[in-house]
């Protein structure tokens, strides 16, 4: 102390308020952007409890939240058969060894197990190698079946006599196990022993245990960009977080483009999915790889020249329609790129695909099309247990009749463009747009209904549906009333807006009970169109929180703990995840909107976010543009293309070359309204019986 005044001549005071200046200077005090009971979002950080996510650089975040590891779905097998549940039922472990150690729960062989929902908080091992990995099972009822009565009928399959009992496997996706039952043998390393005669029956294995981000130092999860994006638009922006997930999301979009240039659907599904790039398309990845779009979209068109319906329960179409997404995807690429020949060639796909679902699945009664809800294709998870097949045939349902009404006026708008007759696709369209609002407008509520179900007399299901209420937003299906109402009274949850609402009860979360981020986005953008800051801001923190904690675009999440673990099946760099984390930049905080001759800026900037955004190197038509939004609010105050003012934020089709767009917000953000929800659900479907002259549930 002695040493600092007599040298400096200064009292220690004045000192510490240097060294503090000093430290302000290089590490800048966080503005925040968002704050909830649950989590804070600022400039360049997220903090959810004692877990956060910081933007060292628009190139590098680091974060102390559980990192996403290996996820080991398995069952067990009697003599080699897929024989303890049925299809699409299995045991989850998530892989987070102690001491080189992990065991399973004892599983009792065939009981359907409840399904693990980890809090985050709950899953802090991250431990690095090959674990030993102990598969337990309890045969028990099985041998007490043999004892009894001589045979034991598992719940897939056929019984099992007691002298033809040989031996338990275990069975799944993640080496060394496999689900090729029928391959294993006895002394395989997959069967399993009851060493100690307890009729518990355990087998060993090694299983590699691996984590989508490596440490770095401070052991925090690091993402580093490590790909070159120069090819992508460029965004620079007073937020740091903001840049670097928007470079995240572009890395991750480059890790999914296949050999063949078409999209992968996410890192655990390789595969080209219609409905996945359709959909994540119209989010804004026609904005930034509309070729990789386009060849996608081509794999998905069979040989008679329609759209392929690749999945849906009962065999996929005509049960399941939403494969018309496929449209909206095409109508995007084409006004980004005005290629007439793909005009052409979409047109007629579309048409021909059109002309099959009218025949098929056009209902003329109600003016809605019959199917399956889009997306929600796993028949369990969405609709009660009493439906079958044909039941869902018959259903009528929000999401699939939101596309279909895009798809017309879009066929419709193909068909003006190329000179066509167009009535009678304009005619479609009305008539699905008057049966939407008759049938599943919920007035009660001030939403949609999920969908319109029943054999013998339709009634409308009171559940809320994500993806459906923002299409009908987004493509004009809602009065202007209406809008306003639904951006206010849908049903949000704290960590964003649940596929549907209330949940299923005693059903697996996959559909059911969790929220997925592409369908956040769409509710964003939903909000945007109706003008809903409060919805904006949540829909805006709902896509940046799990991204940055989690450090990828997962497919999906719990909705009551906003946590990776805990449902079925989830994707790291999930495609339409990607596209949602984009949408917030394209859609949202740049507006962008896609006519038949202009591309539109109507952006919407939270006071929180303001400043000086640009967006650089965007392709549009045959211009290469450097857009830059000023300020905050709701609406446009005023433009100027090549630094002369222009009436509105748009750009010609017909413009060519280099060119800059600036623009100043308005200043203005009046209060919004969301509704934010409990994690509900439904009672369960009753049991009727009948008794006499009495009928008991």
């Amino acid at each position: 102390m002695t040493d600092m005044t007599r040298d400096q001549g200064l009292p220690l005071v004045l000192h510490l308020l240097l060294a503090l200046t000093a430290s302000a200077t290089l590490l800048p005090a966080q503005a925040s952007l968002y704050t909830s009971g649950a989590f804070v979002i600022t400039d360049s950080s997220v903090r959810q409890g004692k877990f956060e996510a910081i933007a060292q650089s628009r190139d590098t975040i680091v974060s102390n939240y559980p990192r996403s590891g290996r996820e080991v779905h398995y069952k067990f097998s009697i003599n080699s058969e897929d024989n303890e549940f049925r299809p699409g039922i299995e045991h989850t472990l998530f892989l987070r060894p102690r001491g080189g150690r992990i065991d399973t729960p004892v599983h009792v062989f065939g009981v359907r197990p409840p399904p693990p929902v980890p809090t985050p908080e709950e899953s802090g091992s991250s431990e690095e190698g090959v674990a030993r990995v102990t598969f337990r099972v309890d045969m028990r009822p099985v041998l007490r079946a043999f004892r009894r009565e001589g045979s034991y009928d598992p719940p897939n399959g056929p019984p099992i006599r007691q002298q033809d009992f040989r031996a338990v496997y275990v069975i799944g996706d993640t080496e060394p196990l496999t689900w090729d039952a029928r391959s294993l043998r006895a002394g395989s390393p997959l069967q399993l022993a009851d060493a100690d005669g307890d009729s518990i029956y355990t087998a060993t294995l090694p299983i590699e245990a691996t984590y989508t981000r490596p440490l770095g130092t401070g052991g925090r999860a690091l993402w580093n960009r490590r790909l070159d994006i120069s090819r992508f638009p460029q965004l620079t922006s007073p937020q740091r977080l903001v840049d670097a997930l928007y470079r995240m999301s572009l890395e991750e979009l480059q890790q999914l483009v296949r050999d063949d240039a078409a999209l992968s659907a996410g890192a655990k599904w390789p595969g080209v999915w219609t409905r996945d790039v359709a959909l994540s398309s119209v989010l804004g990845l026609a904005f930034a790889v509309p070729d990789a779009v386009r060849t996608s979209l081509l794999a998905k068109v069979d040989s008679a020249g329609r759209i392929i319906q690749d999945t849906g329960t009962g065999g996929s179409w005509p049960v399941s329609t939403d494969r018309m997404g496929w449209a909206l995807a095409a109508w995007e690429v084409y006004a980004v790129t005005g290629d007439r020949s793909w005009l052409r060639t979409s047109h007629d796909i579309i048409r021909r695909s059109a002309e099959a679902d009218l025949h098929a699945a056009f209902d003329r009664t109600t003016g809605l099309f019959r199917g399956e809800s889009s997306f929600l294709d796993w028949r369990e998870q969405s609709y009660p247990r009493w439906m079958d097949p044909k039941d869902i045939y018959q259903s009528q349902s929000l999401g699939t009749n939101a596309i279909h009404y895009a798809t017309y006026r879009i066929l419709a708008d193909m068909a003006r463009e190329l000179g066509e007759p167009f009535a009678r696709w304009e005619s479609v369209a009305d008539s699905v747009r008057r049966g939407m609002n008759k049938h599943l407008w919920h007035a009660r509520e001030g939403w949609y209904g999920q969908y319109r179900y029943g054999r013998t007399f339709a009634s409308l299901s009171p559940r809320a549906e994500g993806l459906g209420e923002a299409l009908s937003i987004i493509y004009g299906v809602t009065t202007a009333a209406q809008r306003s109402r639904l951006s206010a009274r849908a049903p949000l949850t704290v960590f964003g807006v649940p596929t549907f609402w209330p949940y299923i009860p005693d059903t697996p979360l996959y559909h059911n009970g969790s929220i997925w981020p592409f369908v956040s986005a769409y509710w964003m953008w939903a909000a945007a169109e109706a003008g809903n800051t409060a919805a904006v801001e949540h829909g805006l923190a709902s896509i940046y929180r799990p991204a940055a904690l989690f450090l990828t675009n997962k497919e999906n999440m719990v909705a009551a703990t906003g946590h990776f673990e805990g449902t079925v099946l989830n994707s790291d760099r999930q495609l339409w995840s990607v596209a949602g984390n984009l949408a917030t930049v394209y859609r949202v905080l740049f507006g962008m909107r896609l006519h038949r001759d202009r591309l539109a800026f109507r952006p919407m900037v939270p006071p929180s976010y303001r400043g000086d955004r640009t967006l650089s190197a965007l392709r549009y038509r045959g211009a290469t543009l450097a857009v830059t939004v000023r300020g905050f609010g709701d609406a446009v105050r005023s433009a100027r293309l090549d630094g002369r003012a222009v009436d509105r934020a748009e750009i010609p089709a017909a413009l060519a070359g280099n060119h800059t767009l600036e623009i100043e917000m308005n200043g203005r953000w009046s209060p919004g309204t969301v509704n934010v929800v409990q994690n509900r659900y439904a009672p369960e479907t009753p049991v009727t019986r009948i008794d006499g002259n009495t009928i008991t549930w």
